[in-house]
C-alpha cells in the first residue's frame, strides 16, 4: 500500500519514502479489518490487528496458561 513506490534501499530519507512509510505504518497500526499489509517492497506482513487475531487464536486453541 504505498503511494510513489519508488524502489529506493532501505535507509532512504527521499520525502516520497518518509511518506510511504508514515502511509504504511499508520494502516499497519490502525487497520481493524485486514490482517496482512505489503510494505513498500511488496513483503506481505501482519498487521497489529493481524497479530492480535493470531494470539487470541492461539490462546484459545490451546488455553492461557500462568
Amino acid at each position: 500500500m504505498t503511494t510513489y513506490n519508488t524502489g529506493n534501499p532501505l535507509g532512504s530519507s527521499a520525502a516520497k519514502d518518509l511518506y510511504d512509510n508514515a502511509q504504511n505504518l499508520d494502516f499497519a497500526v490502525n487497520s481493524i479489518t485486514q490482517t496482512l499489509w505489503r510494505d513498500r517492497f511488496g513483503k506481505p506482513r501482519k498487521t497489529w490487528y493481524g497479530i492480535e487475531k493470531l494470539a487470541s487464536e492461539a490462546i484459545a486453541a490451546f488455553g492461557y496458561i500462568t
